[in-house]
């Protein structure tokens, strides 16, 4: 089976601070955003959950 997704993602700098916004077909997903160093920097992890999510992920 092929799984087919798109995501678009833009980091931008607000009120100092790096901030994640995107857009996403099909089963590719952003996490929340983390800030392990700071502000300046937000570390995102990327998901391909086609099997779904538990409650909690």
């Amino acid at each position: 089976m092929t799984w087919h997704a798109h995501l678009s993602l833009q980091y931008t700098h607000e009120r100092d601070r790096s901030v994640a916004r995107f857009q996403h077909e099909g089963p590719l997903r952003i996490l929340q955003s983390l800030y392990p160093e700071g502000d300046a920097i937000c570390h995102n992890v990327l998901v391909h959950p086609p099997g779904g999510f538990v409650g909690g992920d």
